[in-house]
């Protein structure tokens, strides 16, 4: 159930507190309640972007790197749901180019260990952390 006060509609007019409505209200309102959480989280980050920096004295070429990263991301959260927005495109190709490289860099890992240049440990360790990558990537676990 929403939060007393929160009038969000589900049509013109039929409310998310109406205790008729019994199919597919959580999760439209858990959904709801994820982006708005996101945008929120991901705008205050932004705003503290400057100070955080300051206090822990991070380079200014990082700082800038950090900021065109949270302005992309903040961008795509706001975005969510419309799919030909360019931002949402931007993060869809910056998804699938880092995916794709995450694949070379598994093939790469292999191949060293097929040559003997590392062990079996060191590939497992790698791999233990493209598959996280891959994760993070894709938002779902890796096979």
């Amino acid at each position: 159930m929403p939060p007393e006060g929160v009038d969000l509609l589900v049509s013109h007019q039929t409310k998310f507190n109406d205790p008729t409505l019994s199919i597919g209200t959580s999760a439209l309102f858990e959904n709801e309640e994820q982006s708005l959480a996101e945008t929120v989280a991901t705008e205050e980050a932004f705003e503290a972007l400057p100070r955080i920096a300051a206090e822990l004295g991070t380079d200014p070429q990082v700082v800038d790197w950090a900021r065109q990263e949270y302005e992309a991301n903040l961008a795509a959260v706001r975005a969510k749901g419309s799919d030909d927005d360019p931002a949402m495109v931007h993060s869809r190709d910056h998804a699938e180019l880092r995916l794709a490289l995450v694949a070379h860099k598994r093939a790469t890992v292999v191949r060293l260990r097929d040559e003997r240049r590392i062990d079996d440990t060191v590939l497992r360790r790698l791999q233990a952390a493209l598959d996280d990558e891959e994760v993070r990537l894709t938002g779902r676990e890796v096979e």
